[in-house]
């Protein structure tokens, strides 16, 4: 019998219309009384070689500082530049992971016994909801933590390249992808690492599950689902204790009620998605008439998933033990980022998954509204 297949995505028209929003947003705003922009105005105006030996300031960042005060441009006009750049890298990755997605669905079409593969449009309610997390997201991280918004729009666009690979240019593309992963890091080093975790290591587990379970036959998923959430114990122990020990920064307690909203909240509504764990991976066989780069691709989502949901759940367990203690904001700005995965899966994906990451970027949305207005 034949199957029909049906996938929802988040249009290009509905994400100029997101840009568009956006600055219009951004026009209405005096974001010289933002948070951070006199921080970064001293930046631009100061010494290179003392933000980099003193502040800690990453030297891909501080150079293009240097250059672009060294050509006379003024502090707003240079950041201009960094948000028009950041926003055409997030374009072209969009772009790119777009044409893939649809030159696999054709291939997959071709090749199989599906009746359809039908793709539809988010509802309107649901397409508003996106719009409006992307505008926060993007006001978060590109008017305001605009060195990070910078590292992940090279970090998105180096993983857009990795996606795009094919046997004629895998070489070429793996060498750019590397040079703006390295970009990236020596941007904002910490928002590298996040990444890398959230985005990059599941791509890697899924490549190793992928090509062990159908090419060599070999099924250890055990194993991984072990050295997940050990390794996910360890990320953010690692984050707890960096700030304990500068005790600086980011030095704060975790809200009780941003907890429920950043951990138990999204557990709950995952809690269907396990129970479907089988329909998840039994989209990585051959029988439900899916190429190569289709399945990968479900199995690749599914593994951000899983991290993440690991990540939670140590979250819980280290909030209820009080191990958390004054590292509460930076454990909210690992979460934060989780709007990357989110956005990669709610542009191109099943519905299954939509509810769940829609969640995660909304909760960071209203909170960041808050801390901002509130």
């Amino acid at each position: 019998m034949k199957k029909n297949i049906i996938e929802y995505y988040f249009s290009k028209s509905y994400l100029i219309l997101t840009l568009f929003v956006f600055l219009l947003f951004i026009l209405n705003i005096d974001i010289t009384k933002l948070p951070d922009y006199n921080s970064y105005e001293r930046i631009y105006s100061g010494s290179v070689l003392e933000s980099i030996s003193v502040g800690g300031w990453e030297p891909f960042f501080m150079m293009i500082n240097f250059i672009a005060n060294s050509f006379d441009i003024k502090y707003d006009d240079y950041r201009l530049i960094v948000l028009f750049t950041s926003i055409l890298l997030w374009f072209l990755s969009f772009t790119i992971i777009k044409r893939k997605e649809k030159k696999s669905i054709l291939v997959a079409l071709n090749k199989s016994s599906l009746n359809s593969f039908r793709i539809r449009k988010y509802s309107k309610f649901i397409n508003i909801l996106i719009i409006f997390s992307i505008v926060l997201f993007m006001f978060e991280f590109y008017i305001i933590r605009i060195r990070a918004g910078l590292a992940i729009s090279f970090f998105i666009f180096a993983f857009a390249i990795l996606w795009n690979r094919t046997n004629k240019a895998s070489i070429l593309n793996s060498v750019i992808a590397f040079i703006l992963l390295l970009i990236s890091s020596q941007t904002h080093f910490n928002t590298f690492v996040i990444l890398s975790y959230l985005v990059l290591f599941p791509y890697l587990i899924a490549k190793v599950y992928f090509y062990a379970k159908f090419k060599y036959k070999v099924n250890f998923n055990f194993l991984i689902y072990i050295c997940l959430y050990i390794l996910s114990i360890l990320v953010l122990k690692s984050i707890i204790d960096a700030v304990e020990v500068s005790r600086i920064g980011v030095a704060s307690q975790l809200n009780p009620v941003r907890f429920f909203s950043v951990a138990i909240l999204p557990l709950l509504i995952a809690l269907p998605i396990f129970k479907q764990k089988k329909l998840f991976l039994n989209l990585t066989t051959r029988n439900v008439g899916l190429n190569e780069v289709t399945s990968f691709r479900d199995v690749y989502y599914y593994f951000i998933f899983l991290n993440y949901i690991y990540l939670l759940i140590n979250l819980v367990f280290f909030y209820s033990f009080g191990l958390v203690d004054i590292a509460g904001e930076a454990v909210v700005r690992v979460y934060s980022l989780a709007y990357i995965p989110a956005f990669l899966i709610i542009f191109n994906t099943n519905k299954k998954y939509v509810y769940f990451w829609l969640i995660v970027i909304l909760v960071n949305a209203l909170f960041f509204m808050n801390t901002i207005y509130g």
